[in-house]
């Protein structure tokens, strides 16, 4: 296997961003691969970090500059290194780099933690959704509850089959060391079908419980109404809303015919990237970043969910409002014209967007 060098000049490392070695690489599954990473002690305040919180990777695929967010599976409270762990996504560009070429001494530009998907302070029990590599952030969080507090915590954690659970062996430490407060449910495709909303109602008999979640949209999506339909509060359910899928796909080929020429657009959109402008139209509820993309204009992007902040740009002329803002930009900086590109939805007939 080759070694990968995502980023061999030192100059090169952005600001915002630093080089990380790799310390270890362990095969989860087979299509699972968690990366552990070295912090130099001078570093170590830079990359301090909440469980549930995300690493942004820095990678070059074919000539082009890809970020992606991961989320941390180690927690502060339990692991004495920083690790993320990867699956394997059908055409995935990042995901198949990373898996197939990464090796121990190898270094990777990584962007220190950033995330809003973190335990909220409570003595309430709580229940843990997770699915396929959904479970990343979500073991983050229960080793902290497990550790750092006295709260009874369940894990529903669904996957196609047995051979497709991520942590096998470290979750069933942690049942076997918290049998007294942590129950374990595991949930196979290929024994009793997808979860349903049935069994997610049965989770909301516990108290007036917390409830984190992380997975594919469509799990989440089910799981969030089944909770809803069960009575449960909208303040007592936290979701982390990374779905690989998405952001792994390619650009897409540029736009020719009606579509370039923005004849079924709701507004028409200027986009100033690397000191070149690039005019295309936007529809109706369509994000800036998505209409980009069916233009083949590749923008910077990690999350596209408005955590990680990585689109930002300037609205120098018309107005736009935006779906969602998870902590990607402040307050403050809306007030001063800035916005989220994957979020950015045009409210006026013409607009223009700066990344600087």
């Amino acid at each position: 296997m080759a070694s990968m060098q995502t980023d061999p000049a030192p100059a090169a490392v952005p600001p915002g961003f630093e080089r990380l070695r790799v310390k270890a690489v362990i095969r989860e599954t087979a299509d699972a691969h968690s990366i552990v990473f070295e912090v130099p002690d001078d570093r170590a305040d830079r990359f301090a970090y909440a469980p549930g919180q995300f690493l942004t990777l820095r990678v070059d695929v074919d000539g082009e500059t890809c970020l992606r967010c991961y989320s941390l599976a180690s927690s502060p409270s339990v692991d004495a290194d920083l690790k993320v762990s990867i699956k394997r996504v059908a055409g995935g560009r990042v995901s198949n780099r990373l898996l197939d070429t990464v090796q121990a001494g190898d270094e990777i530009v990584v962007m220190p933690p950033k995330g809003v998907f973190r335990l909220r302070e409570s003595e309430a029990p709580v229940v843990l959704f997770a699915a396929g590599s959904g479970i990343t952030p979500v073991i983050s969080i229960l080793k902290q509850i497990l550790v750092t507090t006295a709260r009874p915590v369940t894990l529903v954690y669904a996957n196609r089959d047995e051979r497709s659970v991520i942590f096998r062996h470290e979750l069933a430490g942690l049942a076997a060391r918290h049998a007294d407060r942590f129950t374990l449910v595991h949930r196979f495709d290929d024994r009793e079908g997808p979860l349903t909303a049935g069994a997610v109602a049965a989770q909301t008999r516990v108290g007036e419980a917390q409830f984190y979640m992380c997975g594919p949209a469509p799990f989440m999506q089910m799981v969030r109404n089944s909770l809803r339909d069960a009575g449960i509060a909208e303040e007592r359910i936290f979701l982390e809303s990374f779905d690989g899928e998405i952001d792994e796909t390619p650009a897409a080929p540029a736009a020719t015919g009606a579509e370039a020429a923005g004849e079924d657009a709701a507004a028409r959109v200027v986009v100033r990237h690397h000191g070149a402008d690039h005019a295309f139209g936007v529809r109706a509820g369509e994000t800036v970043h998505a209409a980009a993309t069916r233009q083949g204009l590749s923008l910077p992007f990690s999350c596209k969910a408005g955590y990680c902040g990585l689109c930002l740009a300037r609205v120098t002329s018309g107005t736009v409002t935006m779906k969602d803002n998870l902590g990607g930009v402040s307050d403050a900086q809306i007030a001063e014209g800035w916005t989220l590109a994957c979020q950015a939805q045009v409210t006026s007939p013409e607009a223009t967007l700066v990344f600087e």
